[in-house]
């Protein structure tokens, strides 16, 4: 009996060894990773993709860099020939402008000497009214010479020269000469329109000049011109020609 239990007690040592070597942890030092795993491969295909891969990204930046060098520089030359096309314009304009006034200026003053061109003197027979004109006798005036230029009618001249009526007659000098020595002493429609256009000086009345009497009353023949003549012209009333044409068909 005593030798079972021995026995059992020594099976039973020896299984509880058994479980502690196998339930324990290896404290001894672990072992180190082997070293002669293969490393990873690297072949030439792959390195010629990546060195074809850097050629086309230099390629693309320096196309984009040139596309855009290109566009500015187009840009550029766009913006130098508007400037071009602008200073042009402008300078044809400035000529254009210089050239119409140099063309008015011209033509102002080719009427203005044509408005001071002296007429042909004609002076009225010494028995012509009650103040005959005092100056070289010189044959009448013919009626072709004292016709107004246009087809001004009596009675449009009797209206444009209704004012005038009270110091002027038509055969006869009253307080001013007669119409009659007006026209000799002027001679034409255009003559008589430049004295009125030019002022009416005194030393453009050709019957004031002709004669002292009339020269005597140029104040007042001033005074009446401003506010009977000058100053309808400016109001349109009519004109210094239309007035002209009516004193000639007088």
């Amino acid at each position: 009996m005593n030798k079972h239990i021995l026995w059992v007690m020594v099976l039973t040592f020896l299984v509880s060894c058994q479980d502690k070597t196998v339930s324990e942890p290896d404290m001894s030092t672990p072992s180190e990773p082997a070293t002669n795993a293969p490393a990873a491969s690297v072949t030439p295909e792959k390195t010629a993709v990546q060195e074809s891969t850097k050629d086309t990204a230099a390629l693309e930046k320096a196309a984009a860099d040139k596309a855009a060098a290109d566009k500015a520089a187009a840009d550029k030359a766009a913006a130098d020939k508007a400037a071009a096309d602008k200073a042009a314009a402008d300078k044809a304009a400035a000529d254009k402008a210089a050239a119409d006034k140099a063309a008015a200026d011209k033509a102002a003053a080719e009427k203005a000497a044509a408005n001071k061109v002296a007429p042909k003197k004609v002076v009225a027979p010494l028995s012509q009214g009650k103040g005959p004109i005092k100056s070289e006798p010189n044959p009448a005036p013919s009626n072709i010479m004292l016709k107004p230029d246009s087809g001004m009618t009596l009675a449009k001249a009797n209206s444009l020269t209704k004012k005038c009526k009270s110091c002027h007659a038509t055969d006869k000098d009253k307080v001013g000469p007669s119409f009659k020595n007006i026209q000799a002493a002027y001679g034409s429609v255009d003559a008589l329109a430049a004295a009125f256009g030019s002022g009416f000086a005194v030393n453009d009345r050709k019957v004031a000049s002709a004669d002292a009497k009339w020269k005597k009353k140029a104040k007042t023949m001033t005074g009446q011109y401003k506010a009977l003549i000058k100053k309808q012209v400016e109001k349109g009333a009519f004109t210094y020609k239309e007035l002209a044409e009516a004193i000639f068909a007088k």
